[in-house]
């Protein structure tokens, strides 16, 4: 089953639609043909311990049928630039979730094997040129938990901080 998040009539969504790549990555926007892949790749439970309400693979996949249909949803592969045209290659996700007119709220996740390699910090920075270039009025927003030490730690990287207003305790499921 292949889902097209991109709608025609969301301009914020058609903005972004094209993707971006950094130095060593690619992000595309995500179909329903790769979640099986993107559910492989977060299958370790210490990815679930920060993520309230998934628990396993089976709530992830829920999760992602529920949501990735969504209007104000958009996600975007994150792919290794030398494998980009195979599995192998798929490090984790980028999640966009637009909370109002001008704040878009980020989240994802590094597939474990490929944690630890700076991949994280280079989406956010990635992310945040992008929107720059692409909506410079919006304000990006990321909530996570205060025992995710290495969430806080990609959203502390030098030059993210001013730019992106962590929403700690921000409830809203949507």
């Amino acid at each position: 089953m292949k889902i097209n998040l991109l709608s025609e009539n969301l301009n914020w969504k058609k903005n972004l639609q094209e993707g971006f790549d950094t130095e060593r990555l690619i992000f595309r926007a995500f179909s329903g043909d790769e979640l099986k892949p993107v559910l492989e790749i977060s299958s370790d439970n210490e990815l679930f311990t920060y993520v309230d309400d998934i628990n396993n693979c089976d709530d992830l996949e829920h999760w992602f049928k529920s949501v990735y249909q969504k209007k104000n949803y958009l996600f975007f592969t994150i792919k290794r630039a030398e494998y980009f045209e195979n599995k192998e290659g798929l490090l984790g996700i980028l999640m966009l979730n637009k909370k109002e007119f001008n704040v878009i709220e980020l989240g994802g996740w590094i597939g474990k094997e490929s944690r630890g390699k700076g991949y994280g910090r280079e989406t956010v920075a990635g992310l945040v040129k992008y929107i720059k270039q692409k909506l410079p009025d919006t304000q990006l927003c990321a909530k996570t938990r205060e025992d995710n030490f290495a969430g806080l730690r990609v959203l502390d990287t030098d030059g993210i901080e001013r730019k992106i207003n962590r929403c700690h305790g921000d409830n809203d499921s949507d």
